[in-house]
């Protein structure tokens, strides 16, 4: 059955490809290539490597949940979890949240270091991440960071099988990425 998405339902707009709310089940986004744009395979790229994490039982826990894929009106898409908090409301950007002071330059410290320890340990790879890519999601005691983007490689090929296939690798290269991500946020 294909899913017809509702431009009412548009969650976010990338370079290359669109989010929307999933149009039966609210707790759910469905990520779409956007129609007319050359992209770089981005909804290949996340299924290979989300499948991989889901066969490794990486925890989904600074990562949203991947359910599969899906045939829309405008094309394939991803099924994966809409990162919200405990009452409802969208997360907000990590970036947007320390700007408006709802978090501390602290608060950023903890979270960055939770995150590499987290993707470190499970050999996850960041290929495309920066501070936008990452939301706050609120419990009613606690705050957990979700990178929501930027997973796997930038291209579909041989470097994101070896990536998949071999952490040592994925976590040279995550290192790497680290420190370009800590430099944005300035937290060097």
């Amino acid at each position: 059955m294909k899913l017809n998405l509702r431009e009412s339902d548009l969650l976010g707009v990338g370079n290359e490809r669109l989010c929307f709310v999933h149009p039966d089940v609210e707790e759910r986004c469905v990520k779409v290539n956007k129609p007319g744009v050359v992209h770089r395979s981005q909804n290949k790229i996340e299924k290979y490597y989300f499948e991989k994490l889901k066969r490794k039982k990486v925890p989904f826990y600074h990562i949203p949940e991947y359910y599969g894929d899906v045939d829309t009106d405008y094309g394939p898409g991803l099924v994966f979890e809409r990162v919200r908090d405990f009452d409802g409301h969208p997360s907000i950007r990590l970036d947007h949240a320390f700007k408006c002071k709802k978090i501390s330059e602290n608060d950023i410290i903890r979270i960055m270091s939770d995150l590499f320890l987290f993707f470190y340990k499970y050999g996850i790879y960041l290929g495309d991440i920066n501070s936008d890519q990452i939301l706050i999601k609120k419990d009613r005691d606690k705050i957990t960071p979700i990178v929501i983007d930027g997973l796997g490689t930038r291209r579909y090929g041989l470097k994101l099988i070896i990536i998949s296939n071999f952490t040592v690798l994925a976590r040279r290269k995550l290192v790497k990425k680290w420190r370009k991500l800590e430099y944005e946020l300035g937290v060097l």
